[in-house]
């Protein structure tokens, strides 16, 4: 028997029912119903068999939980239907978010709130609130993560969203606890405890007792932090979130590498990393790898904290890349989009409208120029001090090498190494040692030639391509160099500790065919001034070492 457009609302609205509590039975009825829909071409049946898939699978599968929202979207856009579309919007969102493009989850977001607050629906619209409130979280932005929290709690009052008001009261405390600006109330945190244990939402409970769990362990009190977080991974483990649990897993481990006990820290830290992986949760793969390398030096494996620094370095910047380019992408195609309107509109206007049609192209244009000059600008500068990072450092290299070798152009390289770098993160911390590097920088930046290039090889190696000058040129330069190092102002993060460096200088000859081999004559003379005192400089192939 064939079934109706009505038969298929309701079995879909029983799978999306049994989508927590029954998830294989909820699966086989949205296959059903998705299959029976095409058969009767019935769009809106598609759809919401496809609104349960993502359902079910937006906690244990969020790559195939986003292509089901994605196709969902497309359908009921289609069917005009932007309360279905502000709902799924906020899926796609949240795998944005945990694959490491915030960026366009604060879009896809704000997006979600515009739709569902002209559609009337404010459920979806507080509750997309509350995720811009998380997103501004996660870009470590916590002045507006409270005011967008403030917000949807005001939303949810004015509506008696009684679920939506204590989440975003609890994750607004959160926030304020991060400030540290005195505002902080500890009873509001246990009423909202109290009200969502009763009301449901696991997934704010889970993240809310993880918070009280950092409470208690930043008050001391390391019995009564283990207490919330057992009963969070508790509840994780009955709702079947393996997302929940590796980022109590993580949380946890953060408690254990504070108090010292690194090996459990780092076991903690490598299962958790294992699921990111799995379930592309890049977010929290960055995070994991970040602390695990802090984890292996603190154990004295510093390759190990090497290799998986590098690993960190290597994600984050892959991602900074994809969102710049599917940025670009999305706004080119949207500029196509608006010329052909504009082109559009040329011809029914015909001249009359010539000159000022001609201003917008222009305009619209130069935007398109200016995006390809900031993607470029992102995949060529270090994120963290603004210098070249490694790859067009060494692209430069080589430039400079086949000009020596065709034109016979004479060039110089140089590698700086902060001295004693490793115990000012010991010693300071990592945020201290990352602004270490950037007024280091900016020492090197101020005694260098326009025509000079500074790029960062990794941690705290740098490298500087001197062309078109000769070695003895070059030793002035890394005379004015160290000078303008011992006076960098540090002294406001490390006392009286003063900032030096040491350097190997090669200049270019005929053996060097490839900058690698430059580069590695430059290396061992940066050996030798290390292994003879630092804060100098060491000439590769002069015997006669030389001290700025």
């Amino acid at each position: 028997m064939r079934k109706t457009k009505s038969d298929l609302d309701s079995e879909n609205a029983t799978a999306l029912s049994l989508a927590r509590t029954d998830p294989k039975t909820a699966v086989k009825m949205a296959d059903l119903t998705h299959k029976a829909s095409l058969g009767i071409q019935y769009p809106k049946g598609q759809a919401d068999a496809l609104r349960v898939l993502v359902a079910v699978y937006c906690g244990s599968d969020p790559v195939a939980a986003n292509e089901y929202a994605e196709k969902a979207i497309s359908i009921y856009e289609q069917l005009g239907d932007d309360q279905a579309v502000a709902g799924l919007l906020m899926q796609v969102a949240r795998f944005n978010q945990n694959s490491g493009w915030v960026n366009r989850a604060y879009f896809l977001l704000a997006e979600a709130y515009e739709r569902s607050f002209q559609a009337e629906n404010l459920k979806v619209a507080s509750a997309a609130l509350f995720n811009l409130g998380a997103n501004s979280e996660d870009r470590d932005d916590f002045p507006a993560a409270v005011e967008y929290f403030a917000r949807a709690k005001q939303l949810a009052l004015e509506h008696d969203l009684t679920n939506t008001y204590w989440r975003a009261a609890a994750a607004e405390q959160e926030m304020l606890y991060i400030l540290k600006d005195g505002l902080f109330d500890r009873e509001i945190v246990h009423k909202a405890l109290e009200a969502l244990e009763s009301d449901g939402g696991e997934e704010c409970l889970i993240e809310l007792l993880t918070f009280l769990a950092k409470v208690a362990h930043d008050e001391g009190d390391g019995r009564l932090a283990k207490s919330y977080m057992h009963r969070s991974m508790r509840l994780a483990k009955a709702c079947g979130g393996e997302q929940a649990r590796a980022e109590i897993l993580y949380q946890s481990a953060v408690f254990r590498h504070q108090e010292g006990r690194l090996k459990s820290a780092g076991k903690a830290l490598r299962y958790a990393l294992t699921v990111a992986e799995r379930l592309e949760l890049r977010t929290l793969e960055l995070s994991c790898l970040k602390l695990l390398a802090d984890t292996y030096f603190r154990l004295s494996d510093p390759s190990l904290a090497y290799e998986t620094l590098n690993r960190f370095v290597e994600i984050r910047d892959e991602l900074h890349v994809q969102e710049s380019k599917r940025h670009f992408e999305e706004m080119r195609t949207m500029r196509q989009f608006q010329l052909v309107e504009e082109e559009s509109r040329l011809l029914k206007l015909k001249n009359t409208a010539l000159g000022a049609v001609n201003s917008r192209l222009e305009v619209a244009l130069q935007e398109t120029r200016n995006l390809q000059k900031e993607l470029q600008r992102l995949v060529t500068i270090d994120e963290l001090t603004g210098a070249f990072n490694r790859r067009e450092i060494l692209a430069r290299g080589s430039d400079m090498v086949s000009r020596f070798h065709s034109q016979g152009r004479q060039g110089s390289i140089m590698i700086v190494d902060i001295d004693r770098f490793k115990s000012i993160n010991d010693s300071f911390g990592h945020a201290t040692g990352d602004e270490i590097l950037r007024r280091f920088t900016k020492s090197c930046q101020r005694v260098l030639r326009p025509t000079d290039s500074f790029g960062r090889l990794g941690g705290e190696e740098f490298c500087i391509l001197l062309d078109n000058t000769p070695l003895d040129i070059a030793e002035k330069v890394a005379d004015r160099l160290l000078k303008s190092i011992r006076s960098t102002r540090v002294s406001d993060l490390m006392g009286d500790r003063v900032l030096t460096a040491s350097l190997g200088l090669a200049g270019l000859n005929a053996s060097h065919d490839k900058i690698e081999v430059a580069l590695n004559d430059a290396d061992e003379s940066l050996y030798e001034a290390k292994n003879t005192g630092r804060d100098k400089y060491c000439v590769s192939g002069v015997k006669n070492k030389r001290a700025a």
